[in-house]
This record gives C-alpha cells, sequence and structure tokens, in this order.
C-alpha cells in the first residue's frame, strides 16, 4: 500500500509493504511546514504555514492535491498566525485545530469561521494566558461521524481529549461536550481508534498511549540513537505507522533531521519494527492514497 507523509520539509508517498518502507516520490518546501492531511474525494487537502525559521508572523493557508501528485493548490489563505495543525472535514467542511487563540476553525466554502469552545476549556487556554510554555492549544482531532475528539497539547500539564457533538445553525458549526479524559499523555500529539481503543502519542514519553476504559497502557518507542518525538498515526491491517522526528527544542533544528517510520502490530500488542525513511525533518501526519 501507498500513504502520502507529510513532514516539516515536504510531503513524500511511501510505500509499505508490511514489513518495509520505500520512498515513491517526494516534494520538498523551503521554509513551509506541511501539517495535516485529509481526503475530499479525488483530491487531498493539506494544512501549511511558514517555517519556523520564517522571520516575523507566520502564514498559513489550505491547499489542495489531486491523489496521485504532489503539487499542491492553494485553495483558502487563513487570516493571520492561525499556526494551522492537523486537520478533518466535518458537516461540510474543514476542521482547522491551531495553536492560537480561539483554537479551532472551521473553512466552508470561502468561509473561515472561529468555533467556539470557551466553555469546555481550562483557565490556561484564554486569550492572552501566560505561555507559552504553560498553555494547552489543540492540535490533532478525530472525526467520527459528525462527532470529533479535540486533544490538547501543553508542555508542562497533561494533555487531555475532548470529545464534541457538532451541529450547524445558520452558517456557524457549534459544540457541545459528551465527556472528557484527562491525563491521556504529555506532549500528546494525533488520534487515531482501533479495535475499540483509542490510540495517541506521548511525546515527552516517546511512546504510543492506548486508552480503553479508563485504562492506559504505554508502548515506548523501539530504541533509536537520538531521542524521538512521535507525531503521526495510520492504521494500515493490523499494524499501526508511527511517525516520529528528532526531538528538538530549538524549532529550526527539527528541519532536516531524521525521519522515522515505525510499526506497532496490533496482535502482538508491540513494536516490531523501525527505519529511517530519510532526513526530511520530523513527520506530521499519514495519510493513505
Amino acid at each position: 500500500m501507498e500513504f502520502i507523509l507529510s513532514t516539516f520539509d515536504g510531503i513524500f508517498r511511501t510505500h509499505f509493504d508490511g514489513q518495509r518502507f520505500s520512498l515513491v516520490a517526494k516534494r520538498k518546501f523551503r521554509k513551509v511546514l506541511t501539517y495535516g492531511l485529509v481526503a475530499a474525494g479525488n483530491e487531498l487537502i493539506i494544512a501549511q504555514r511558514t517555517s519556523f525559521t520564517f522571520k516575523g508572523r507566520s502564514r498559513n493557508w489550505l491547499a489542495t492535491m489531486d491523489r496521485g501528485s504532489l503539487s499542491p493548490r492553494v485553495r483558502m489563505r487563513l487570516r493571520g498566525d492561525e499556526d494551522v495543525h492537523e486537520i478533518g472535514r466535518v458537516r461540510g467542511g474543514v476542521l482547522i485545530p491551531s495553536a492560537r487563540y480561539p483554537y479551532l476553525f472551521w473553512a466552508r466554502g470561502n468561509a473561515l469561521q472561529p468555533v467556539d469552545i470557551t466553555p469546555f476549556l481550562p483557565s490556561s487556554f484564554a486569550e492572552g494566558a501566560p505561555g507559552p510554555n504553560h498553555r494547552y492549544h489543540l492540535n490533532s482531532l478525530l472525526v467520527e461521524g459528525t462527532d470529533v475528539l479535540l486533544l490538547a497539547h501543553n508542555w508542562t500539564f497533561p494533555s487531555f481529549i475532548l470529545s464534541m457533538r457538532t451541529r450547524v445553525r445558520g452558517r456557524k458549526l457549534e459544540m457541545e461536550q459528551i465527556e472528557r479524559l484527562d491525563a491521556v499523555g504529555r506532549q500528546c500529539h494525533s488520534l487515531l481508534k482501533a479495535g475499540g481503543k483509542l490510540l495517541t502519542l506521548s511525546g515527552s514519553e516517546q511512546a504510543l498511549a492506548v486508552i480503553s476504559e479508563g485504562n492506559r497502557v504505554v508502548h515506548n518507542l523501539p530504541p533509536w540513537p537520538e531521542e524521538l518525538f512521535p507525531r503521526g498515526l495510520l492504521r494500515v491491517g493490523n499494524k499501526i505507522i508511527v511517525g516520529a522526528g528528532i526531538a528538538k527544542d530549538v524549532r529550526s533544528q527539527r528541519h532536516g533531521s531524521d525521519t522515522v517510520l515505525a510499526i506497532f502490530c496490533l496482535d502482538k500488542q508491540r513494536f516490531v519494527g523501525i527505519q529511517k525513511l530519510g532526513e526530511f525533518g520530523n513527520t506530521c501526519a499519514m495519510l493513505e492514497i
């Protein structure tokens, strides 16, 4: 099978034979990060932003590209320094988590609207809250029909997940909370469900966290010469592909470093492989094509 991998340095078409990965095609970008990927019919929608090495405020946009192509076309330029992350499609629009207040946006047609989730957030989410090292933000989501799971990341405090029900009123997307899962990990990114269990990546633990009925089981990534920071999950049959890059406090150093893919076996409930794909920077997201 083949999938698209997005990283700090570009987008990469990758083949997986069940045991090993091989690079099929690549498109590298200069000073541009590609975070989110989501399918939309025969097209893919991607979320991109200028890199952390870019001077001044970042620029963010959504782009589209054909499934067989690695040539994105800008679809919508966002308004400011949204710092886009992973994306998903719900109720005919694209849901965009952000590291900036108000933390969640919904793009439908040519309109970009904030989604008000402030009633469900702690005070550290408030506009102007102290930070950045003590401020939550949203970085990942999982869409299940018209319901959405939102993952909150913080450098200092444990991550948590909000399970939300959505509805459209007029032209606005509204949400109400179903439940909240606390302390799912630290510096978590990415969400996936497999076998009735919820999976996320706990960055500071360098681990895959499996959550079910209030229990949390941690599976550490296989050994690597440098500390890894995992981000990006994809299920392929009975295996989970986990993306990872080299953990660097200086964000500009996350470019050009090892791009690593690990394989977790659902049947054996353990990691069964790890491989360097190249030096394309930290991983962000994966999508089967």
